[in-house]
């Protein structure tokens, strides 16, 4: 029963304080060496605590004391030498199994938070910069839509700052950031009819990851809208069930294509966050042609 305890507390050790102060951090030498003082202990530690039950039975069989039951002969409990190793490996492999495999669960949770925090820096600098100007223009021509315009940016910048820290956000608001995104986009361009928004179905009560429908928007904005071409651009988000299917075409602009890197970047890691967060919950197509370019991603929520 001992040699158990001690495995269980050798397991225990590992995990929580060896493993992650020396294994992890590479210090390989002091970390085996540590191991192999463990196992020693592990071999002698049953011995010294059952060697004075064990003197105490052979004095009293030399004075001829018999004990009255079985349970007095205080017998050490027999302790397989040959398969406490086998028994110490099996604890040590476990423990570094386990803990390695919630440490790349951690490392992959870091690495979707920083992609998302990465994604909100790139979304907001380029947009602010933007909308700053269409701002600084409706002041300029006193246009009435000025306070709007400069509420619908503060709800933005609210959302990207704070709801959006969360690791749920409601569909709702996720879908009102859409819409005041493309509502100021519409601004900036003199046909504002040329870009459509569609909303179908009812988004109560579902929730979704935040900021991870917006890279495939601003990819379209940045690919199809110019003044200098008759360009088209149509989003569409449609809710059925649990199932949130989002639609976007747009014509291809020659103009836009500076910022193709930035919009595939973006859409590359929409789409990394889609396979770590909705994994076998999401279906995505991409089409392109010389003329138009359109996006179609369904996920169940």
């Amino acid at each position: 029963m001992m040699l158990y305890v001690l495995l269980a507390l050798f397991f225990y050790l590992n995990y929580y304080l060896l493993i992650p102060m020396l294994y992890f951090t590479r210090r390989w030498w002091l970390y085996v060496t540590v191991i192999v003082l463990c196992y020693a202990a592990l071999r002698v530690l049953p011995e010294v605590a059952f060697a004075p039950e064990a003197e105490l039975l052979a004095l009293r069989l030399e004075e001829g004391v018999q004990p009255v039951r079985s349970s007095d002969l205080l017998h050490p409990p027999a302790i397989p030498r040959e398969g406490i190793l086998g028994q110490f490996l099996l604890v040590l492999t476990l423990s570094v199994l386990l803990k390695t495999h919630v440490r790349l669960g951690e490392i992959e949770r870091e690495k979707l938070l920083a992609e998302s925090e990465s994604l909100k820096a790139q979304i907001n600098p380029h947009f602010l910069f933007n909308t700053l100007n269409t701002l600084y223009a409706l002041a300029i021509q006193q246009k009435d839509n000025t306070a709007e315009t400069v509420w619908m940016l503060s709800g933005m910048m609210r959302y990207s700052l704070k709801d959006a820290e969360a690791k749920l956000v409601p569909v709702a608001k996720e879908i009102d950031y859409i819409s005041k995104y493309i509502a100021l986009q519409r601004l900036r361009i003199q046909n504002p009819d040329r870009v459509q928004f569609i909303i179908e179905g009812e988004s109560t009560g579902l929730s979704i990851a935040p900021f991870l429908l917006i890279p495939f928007v601003e990819s379209a904005f940045r690919y199809g809208i110019s003044e200098d071409d008759d360009a088209r651009l149509e989003v569409t988000i449609a809710i059925l069930d649990r199932k949130l299917t989002l639609s976007v075409q747009n014509t291809l602009v020659s103009s836009t294509f500076a910022d193709a890197d930035v919009a595939a970047e973006g859409k590359q890691t929409a789409l990394r966050r889609l396979q770590q967060l909705y994994f076998g919950k999401f279906e995505f197509d991409e089409e392109w042609t010389s003329k138009n370019h359109s996006v179609w991603l369904s996920i169940t929520l």
